[in-house]
């Protein structure tokens, strides 16, 4: 899916709404090769005693890794991927900068609080794009 841009209907709906739902953007074969590459990375920065945000060692928002975009070649390119950069282009001007990639994921029976805009109070300008995966099992209830 080459030069994928937003069509007419999903740019009203994200002005309209503050976000857009683009289904197939990535193969499945390739998202679960990204789950297992963000997996590894989870488990080599808890052996290294680096996971969370905080203090090193520390247990809180276990699963944390900030500056996703440098822990590997992999993780950097998914970053930079020309379909999410072209797909977003339209709505992202003057121009796109990656400020902050990261992984915050809500690890099974956590107690841990996420507050996900606390970082809004420090930006001029209000524009997010995120590109969120998440596993659903319809019969558990998720989704």
């Amino acid at each position: 899916m080459a030069n994928c841009q937003l069509t007419e209907e999903e740019a009203t709906f994200y002005d309209d709404n503050g976000y857009a739902v683009v289904d197939d953007l990535f193969p499945l074969e390739e998202l679960e090769e990204v789950d297992r590459e963000l997996d590894r990375l989870v488990q080599e920065a808890e052996a290294n005693g680096q996971t969370g945000i905080g203090h090193t060692g520390s247990n809180r928002n276990k699963g944390w890794l900030l500056q996703l975009g440098l822990r590997s070649e992999f993780t950097r390119r998914f970053a930079e991927d020309e379909r999410v950069l072209d797909l977003i282009e339209s709505i992202v001007r003057p121009g796109i900068a990656i400020y902050s990639a990261k992984l915050t994921a809500k690890m099974p029976r956590s107690t841990d609080i996420c507050h996900w805009h606390q970082d809004n109070a420090y930006y001029n300008a209000h524009v997010l794009s995120e590109t969120r995966m998440s596993t659903w099992d319809p019969p558990r209830g998720c989704g």
